[in-house]
C-alpha cells in the first residue's frame, strides 16, 4: 500500500510541474511485481539542460548528445518457486560524457548490492559489486557505437569464519539508431553482443535487440528480446512496453518481461509501473 500511495503521490506532484522547452534535472520512481517485486527511484542531472525539441521526447538526451550523472537505489526481494527467496538492495551511479563536435563519448557505471536470504537464518553475508567503462563515439547525427568492459566482484562470508570471493570479466558492443520522420514520430533502435570472460570454460554469450516505435513526439511503444547462451543452455528473455508523456514534463512506464531456459521447466516474469519528470 505504501508503494502505491508512494507512485500517486509522486505523479501528483510531478503534474504540477511548470512546463518548459527544456531541462535540466530529471527523477523517477517505479514498482516492479511478478518474480521480482521492488520499489526503486532515481534521479538525473544534466551538465548543459537539454533541449527536448527536436524529436521524440523519450529520446531527447541522445538526440541532444548530452553529458549527465545518474544515481539511482533499489530495494526488493524475488518471490520464485524454484528458488530460495531473497532481499535485494542496490545503488547504482552512472555517467555519460559527450565530448565537442566529434560526438566522443565515455561511459562510467558503478553498482553495490547486498542479496540476503529472505526467510530462515541468514548464513551468507554477500556482497556484489560491478564497475564498468565504456568509450564510444557519435558515428552519424543519431548513430552510436560503443563498447565497454563490466568488472563484477563477489564477496561471500560464511558463519564460521570462511570466504569466498570471486571476479568475472565481461565486455559488450552496442549500437543504436534513431530513425526520424515528421511531427516527433521516429524509431529507435538498439542492438548488443557481449561476452562474460569464464575461467577454465567457455564464454557466456549474450545477445540483445530491442527498438521503440514513436508513434507521435508524446507515445513510445517497445519491444525486446535478449538470449544468454551457456555452452547451450539458453536463455531467452521477451518484454513489451509502453511510454507516454502526459505533459513534455512527465511521463509513465509500464513494461512486461517474461523469461524462460531452454529445455528446463524455469521460467520468469515480472511487470513495471513508473513515472518520471523533468525539470
Amino acid at each position: 500500500m505504501f508503494k502505491k500511495t508512494a507512485l500517486v503521490a509522486g505523479i501528483g506532484l510531478a503534474i504540477s510541474a511548470t512546463a518548459q522547452a527544456d531541462y535540466r534535472w530529471e527523477a523517477g520512481g517505479a514498482i516492479t511485481g511478478g518474480d521480482v517485486s521492488s520499489l526503486g527511484v532515481d534521479g538525473t542531472f544534466y551538465l548543459d539542460r537539454v533541449d527536448d525539441t527536436k524529436g521524440p521526447l523519450g529520446e531527447a538526451d541522445f538526440i541532444d548528445r548530452a553529458s549527465s550523472i545518474s544515481l539511482g537505489y533499489t530495494d526488493g526481494e524475488t518471490d520464485s518457486d524454484d528458488t530460495p527467496d531473497l532481499d535485494i538492495s542496490r545503488f547504482a551511479a552512472d555517467s555519460r560524457l559527450v565530448f565537442g563536435d566529434g560526438g566522443w563519448i565515455v561511459d562510467l557505471g558503478y553498482e553495490y548490492g547486498e542479496p540476503e536470504l529472505a526467510d530462515g537464518p541468514n548464513p551468507l553475508d554477500t556482497e556484489v559489486t560491478v564497475a564498468s567503462i565504456g568509450f564510444g563515439k557519435y558515428l552519424f547525427e543519431n548513430t552510436t557505437l560503443s563498447v565497454s568492459y563490466i568488472y563484477t566482484d563477489v564477496e561471500v562470508d560464511v558463519d564460521g569464519g570462511s570466504t569466498f570471493e570471486g571476479d568475472v570479466d565481461s565486455y559488450r558492443a552496442d549500437v543504436d539508431h534513431l530513425f526520424q520522420w515528421g511531427d516527433g514520430a521516429g524509431l529507435k533502435v538498439h542492438a548488443a553482443y557481449g561476452f562474460v570472460d569464464v575461467e577454465n570454460n567457455d564464454d557466456i554469450d549474450i545477445y540483445e535487440i530491442d527498438g521503440t516505435w514513436y508513434i507521435c513526439r508524446d507515445l513510445g511503444i517497445g519491444a525486446a528480446y535478449r538470449l544468454t547462451d551457456d555452452d547451450g543452455l539458453e536463455l531467452e528473455e521477451y518484454g513489451v512496453s509502453a511510454e507516454y508523456f502526459i505533459t513534455e514534463q512527465v511521463a509513465v512506464t509500464v513494461s512486461y518481461f517474461e523469461g524462460e531456459i531452454d529445455d528446463a521447466d524455469l521460467e520468469t516474469d515480472s511487470f513495471l509501473v513508473g513515472v518520471r519528470a523533468r525539470f
